[in-house]
């Protein structure tokens, strides 16, 4: 089974989450691109701060887990891991209708944590 790791990395709902990363993300005036989530008026910060741990999907938030995704779940992931995503260069692609694709992406990746 496939899972993403870093799939508790908030915010869930209502605004960008930092392991997304579109064309829109990148403008000046991200109204130009009327089809981005929850209308946001920027994407997430960069660096962008996300969290992993190899027990999402098993002890945490999965099958396996004795109960339900609760907040301190995320305190958990947290302690096995964290990382930093850093954009640093990048090319879009425009289109018409203001929602621009990534051509390409240069970034560092910086992960701290462990068992």
């Amino acid at each position: 089974m496939d899972e993403n790791l870093a799939r508790l990395t908030p915010p869930f709902h209502f605004m960008p989450n930092p392991r997304e990363i579109e064309g829109w993300h990148f403008l000046e005036n991200p109204s130009d691109c009327s089809n981005r989530p929850y209308h946001a008026d920027a994407g997430p910060a960069n660096p962008r701060q996300f969290v992993f741990s190899p027990e999402v999907g098993k002890t945490i938030a999965g099958p396996e887990s004795r109960k339900a995704f609760i907040d301190e779940n995320i305190d958990a992931v947290k302690k096995l891991g964290r990382g930093e995503m850093d954009i640093k260069k990048f090319k879009l692609i425009p289109a018409e209708d203001g929602c621009p694709k990534i051509d390409w992406l240069e970034f560092s990746v910086q992960l701290s944590g462990g068992y």
